[in-house]
């Protein structure tokens, strides 16, 4: 997990990902990042806060952030099936 960690937040600070958040004041509930390719590589909610809408939200919020500014056609994602 540190070792993702790092590489995204190499990516970000060369601006090859965005990274969207959602939080209850100070607390993040989730996250959600999307290269400048269209591609999903975190994706969380925090188990207190799922089945709240959130990961949706957090999903349409990079959907419509990657057809916008990156032009992206297509979105795609990897997943394990215990993740899921």
């Amino acid at each position: 997990m540190q070792k993702m960690l790092h590489r995204h937040i190499l990516m970000f600070e060369r601006q090859e990902v965005t990274i969207f958040g959602a939080f209850e004041g100070v607390q993040i509930c989730g996250m959600i990042a999307v290269t400048n390719n269209g591609h999903i590589s975190l994706f969380f909610v925090r188990k207190a806060f799922q089945r709240h809408g959130i990961g949706r939200m957090l999903y349409l919020a990079a959907v419509a952030f990657a057809a916008r500014e990156v032009h992206a056609s297509k979105i795609t994602v990897n997943a394990a099936p215990q993740t899921v």
